[in-house]
């Protein structure tokens, strides 16, 4: 499933928020994950869906679950950690996403 959705999203024609959120509300994620989001290389925009806030400051590109499957260069499955959002430990299948070759960011659910 995030290898589908790093596909979708790899695939979109302006991968601006709105197109982003887009795919991230598709119910086939929301039948299978908590949550499903994309950090943005460029901008560290983070967008997530079901939306829940986050901690002032917070950095997508910061977190393990981002590093990590970039340097790997394919999906992972991380190690547990505690979710920034709600504090909870939690796991995550993680991948990045290219668009027109260049790092759009890395998609987890």
């Amino acid at each position: 499933l995030v290898e589908g959705l790093a596909s979708q999203l790899a695939l979109l024609d302006q991968p601006d928020e709105a197109n982003i959120a887009r795919q991230l509300e598709q119910p086939v994620f929301s039948r299978n994950f908590a949550s499903v989001y994309l950090g943005e290389a460029a901008s560290g925009t983070f967008t997530m869906r079901p939306y829940d806030a986050m901690p002032e400051g917070y950095d997508p590109r910061t977190r393990a679950w981002y590093k990590d499957a970039l340097a790997a260069d394919r999906l992972i499955v991380t190690e547990p950690f505690v979710d920034a959002g709600t504090g909870e430990q939690i796991l995550a299948m993680s991948l990045p996403v290219r668009h027109a070759g260049q790092l759009l960011g890395v998609a987890a659910g």
